[in-house]
């Protein structure tokens, strides 16, 4: 478990994600090729790998992998 605190609710998730342990120290949560997916406002990074946006998002085999990753249990939420 990661977590962000001081942020208001309206601090977006990707904006927070920037101040947890994961970001700053990687090899702390991830081995080898393990990374985590996340929505288009995340910036790619060797641990991080976002949906793509368009246009790129319009291309067949960018719409299948948005597709996929749509289907997965995220949960990064706001808590008090």
């Amino acid at each position: 478990m990661d977590y962000a605190r001081g942020y208001p609710g309206s601090v977006h998730d990707a904006a927070a994600f920037e101040h947890t342990a994961a970001h700053q120290y990687p090899t702390w949560f991830f081995e080898g090729e393990e990374f985590a997916w996340s929505d288009s406002a995340y910036s790619l990074t060797a641990c991080t790998i976002p949906v793509h946006k368009e246009p790129a998002s319009l291309q067949l085999d960018n719409t299948v992998f948005n597709k996929a990753v749509s289907h997965l249990l995220v949960q990064s939420e706001h808590c008090m």
